[in-house]
């Protein structure tokens, strides 16, 4: 597996800074921005155009962690070439981010999301009062449903 990361200072920047990705042939790209990087015209387009065929996940964040530090207004694009694994990209419709389920169980509200460096962990918040803390890898995050307000996970309420 090879990773490399570029920051873009501001959305000017978008182009050049995943042009200089391309070379690494990315399978996944990553990207964690300010608000500003996406919404910015031609946006999507343009790391598409640079990176055909590159599977593109993301999110705006409140800041961006850096092998700096965190900064902020800024977007990190992170490349992933993986030497033996075929990754498949999926796409849903989206309406909100309140609820997580396993197996159609509601088990509660999103508490909020912690940086840990190795990958984010999910805060789970029962209604219970309980917390459960879930990482927020692909093999637990099933699907993020923005629209509908759901986190699809692989977790059981009894975990």
């Amino acid at each position: 597996m090879r990773v490399i990361q570029k920051i873009a200072k501001n959305p000017a920047d978008l182009a050049r800074q995943t042009a200089a990705l391309a070379d690494g042939k990315p399978d996944l790209l990553i990207v964690f921005g300010a608000v500003n990087h996406f919404t910015a015209p031609d946006f999507a387009s343009t790391l598409r155009a640079a990176l055909p065929g590159t599977v593109l996940i993301g999110c705006t964040t409140a800041g961006e962690i850096t092998p700096d530090g965190v900064d902020d207004g800024t977007c990190t694009l992170t490349g992933i070439s993986f030497d033996a694994i075929n990754l498949i990209q999926a796409n849903t419709q989206l309406s909100g981010m309140d609820d997580s389920f396993a197996a159609g169980e509601r088990l509660g509200k999103v508490a909020g999301l912690i940086e840990t460096g190795a990958n984010a962990v999910l805060r789970v918040g029962g209604d219970d009062g309980s917390e459960r803390l879930l990482p927020f890898v692909a093999a637990v995050v099933l699907a993020v449903e923005k629209e509908a307000g759901v986190i699809r996970v692989a977790w059981g309420s009894d975990w």
